[in-house]
């Protein structure tokens, strides 16, 4: 995880993404060139990982809070794929009422007052979004892992309704949490 700032947001971003500008331009991999930059400036850097094209994407969002040329599922995806772990862009072959599991950020959380103590949440991964819907049981089970996590993998029967078969819902029965090698952040009930 990235250490709280000491100084103004704004500075730090500006200041990783000149030096990572500097970098590219250079031919240089760009996150130990940032990792350097926050040590000289008192703050913790992000896990290095085997992976460059993972560390880019670490960078890009450290800077910047997205990555313009990858997403962090991607990154998982090999793995993701050893577990049977459906690609979002997949599901609409997949038939009505079939139990799958999916991964992928949490974009945002929510429960309106009007739902009855059902919570949704938004899931994002390198190929598309899903709306996936836990029951007030599934959320109290698994709260920590709901709330804690930037990124889940959700086990779930997929629904599409009769009037909009092309709006698809994964309605939840199991939550784990999925370990990114970047950190990210969602947007909760707001």
């Amino acid at each position: 995880m990235i250490a709280a700032y000491q100084m103004p947001a704004a500075f730090v971003p500006s200041l990783a993404r000149q030096k990572a500008d500097r970098a590219l331009v250079e031919g240089r991999l760009v996150a130990p060139l940032l990792r350097e930059q926050m040590a000289q400036l008192g703050l913790t850097a992000a896990r290095k990982t085997d992976d460059p094209e993972a560390e880019l994407t670490v960078a890009d969002v450290w800077a910047t809070g997205v990555s313009p040329d990858s997403h962090p599922i991607e990154h998982l995806r090999d793995r993701l794929a050893a577990e049977s772990v459906v690609p979002i862009a997949e599901l609409p072959a997949v038939g009505d009422g079939t139990r799958v599991k999916v991964g992928g950020l949490v974009t945002h959380r929510q429960r309106p007052a009007t739902a009855g103590g059902v919570t949704f949440l938004n899931l994002e991964d390198e190929t598309g979004m899903l709306n996936v819907v836990c029951s007030p049981g599934l959320w109290a089970r698994y709260r920590a892992v709901a709330m804690g996590g930037s990124a889940l993998l959700v086990r779930g029967r997929l629904e599409r309704t009769s009037d909009t078969p092309s709006v698809l819902n994964l309605l939840a029965d199991r939550l784990d949490r999925l370990v990114l090698k970047v950190a990210v952040r969602s947007r909760d009930f707001r």
